[in-house]
């Protein structure tokens, strides 16, 4: 994943891990992330369960599991749409 493309996408996350910088997160504390996307995506056992996204405020690429994504806001219109 190369964040400097122009076809990633920006969004803003709200997510719910189960483990944040290492630690679990038993009180279910929710995070947002600014992120840019390219559509890259890990599965399990053939199946997309997350997508890996550029962090524009630690500079760095993070996981993200569907199951623990809150809402997802688009901030950025996709070129095949402008």
């Amino acid at each position: 994943m190369n964040n400097t493309t122009k076809y990633m996408n920006r969004f803003v996350i709200r997510y719910r891990p189960d483990k944040h910088n290492g630690e679990n997160n038993n009180t279910g504390k929710e995070h947002f992330y600014w992120l840019k996307l390219d559509g890259d995506y890990f599965t399990n056992k053939g199946k997309p369960v997350g997508f890996v996204g550029y962090d524009e405020n630690s500079k760095s690429f993070k996981s993200f599991r569907w199951d623990n994504v809150l809402s997802m806001i688009a901030l950025d219109t996709p070129p095949e749409l402008s």
